[in-house]
């Protein structure tokens, strides 16, 4: 389920789309409904049930939504080599957004995750190489 809107994304960026450009307003929805699919991915992962509901939270989202969707629809429509500030801004605070909630900084308005464990990435172990597989000893013997 997307948070956000094409008109959201329109007032965001300024730029209007239609079926006659490009790109077209299915090509914007579509990359509108692939970035709350990314959302709901790193919120799941998180311990929250998706899709989010609560109205302080839905704001939120539909707002980091349109961040996410911001850049690549402004990349979509001009073309460009590097991106203006703005949209860098847009970028960044997409990134951080789900960058906090996946480090634990941040939780959504109004909801704590369902999950009463820690994430994977939280208590999986990392293997740890012996020093037999760093020489040539292996090899060798």
């Amino acid at each position: 389920m997307a948070y956000c809107t094409i008109e959201n994304v329109e007032v965001l960026t300024e730029i209007s789309w239609t079926d006659a450009t490009s790109p077209t307003t299915t090509q914007v929805e579509s990359m509108i409904d692939n970035v709350a699919n990314e959302i709901d991915g790193v919120l799941q992962a998180s311990g929250y049930s998706v899709p989010v509901s609560g109205t302080a939270a839905l704001e939120l989202l539909r707002s980091i939504n349109a961040f996410g969707v911001g850049p690549e629809a402004y990349h979509a429509t001009y073309l460009v080599e590097s991106l203006p500030p703005k949209v860098k801004y847009w970028q960044d605070r997409y990134d951080k957004f789900l960058a906090s909630v996946r480090a634990g900084e941040v939780q959504l308005p109004a909801l704590e995750p369902e999950s009463d464990i820690d994430a994977a990435w939280g208590i999986a172990p990392s293997p740890q190489r012996e020093d037999y597989w760093l020489t040539n000893e292996a090899l060798t013997n």
